[in-house]
């Protein structure tokens, strides 16, 4: 039983409750007791709407990138990251002080780790590699977006699957740091999307796994959700690994050893 019928419940056993007792007269309600309760069953249903706007927002900003150009010299498979806060896409939304990124281009660094430039644009403040049109978005809205195409080996239909995760785990904690230094707080949302490596295997010099391609053009991951900036993001982001490996028929990521993660230098 969710927590809105438990909190309804609650209101109408009150009520009966208080009827009982008063039996020939007119029910007594205690107003405040009333409200608070009635306000709580509304924030409950505002609570069951943040996840659908978060899931809608997302969906919105995959679909406008697959319509867009990204890399400007292959087609090579797109890397992205949506990181969303939850406070910030509940109805209490706050106002984003877009002036405080003005020298703070290295707290939003491209995943792959590539050179790049920085601005100001029409969606908030980003960083972006004009060679490759991999770049990192703050929007004006409270969120962050990555899309980067440097984990891929297009001639050879690889993805640098190590590199890849180490990429992860310092830039994501990085960016959560900048939200929660913005006043973002969380929990913050993680999702992460490969657009275009349907035909792709994992690049592993040294190892030899019986590999499969995946026919998946997309690939969806499993949401994260990490509530304070402490969580041990290795750990957290794990589940998101072991899809990437299982995708190419390998029972998960390689670079976890008793729980703990270290990855291969390639």
């Amino acid at each position: 039983m969710d927590k809105l019928m438990l909190k309804t419940e609650k209101l109408i056993d009150r009520i009966n409750n208080l009827i009982d007792k008063n039996e020939t007269k007119t029910p007594h309600i205690n107003t405040k007791e009333f409200l608070e309760i009635v306000g709580d069953i509304m924030v409950s249903i505002e609570d069951k709407e943040i996840p659908k706007n978060i899931e809608g927002l997302i969906n919105k900003r995959i679909s406008s990138i697959k319509l867009r150009k990204i890399d400007q010299e292959e087609d090579s498979p797109k890397l992205l990251v949506h990181i969303i806060s939850t406070k910030i896409h509940s109805k209490e939304k706050s106002y984003i002080e877009l002036h405080k990124l003005q020298n703070r281009a290295t707290d939003l660094p491209l995943l792959s780790g590539a050179v790049y430039d920085y601005r100001f644009n029409s969606e908030g403040f980003f960083t972006l590699n004009n060679r490759s049109g991999s770049y990192t978005q703050f929007s004006r809205e409270g969120f962050i977006e990555a899309v980067d195409v440097g984990f891929f080996d297009p001639q050879n239909k690889k993805i640098f699957a190590s590199r890849l995760e180490r990429a992860l785990i310092e830039n994501i904690k990085k960016y959560i740091d900048l939200l929660f230094s913005l006043d973002i707080k969380g929990p913050y949302i993680i999702n992460v999307t490969l657009l275009g490596a349907g035909d792709y295997t994992i690049y592993l010099p040294n190892h030899y796994f019986d590999q499969y391609k995946s026919n998946l053009e997309e690939l969806s991951f499993p949401q994260v959700s990490v509530n304070i900036m402490e969580e041990n993001l290795a750990t957290q982001l794990r589940p998101i690994f072991d899809v990437l490996w299982n995708s190419v028929g390998i029972y998960g990521s390689i670079n976890y050893a008793n729980g703990e993660w270290k990855a291969n230098n390639y």
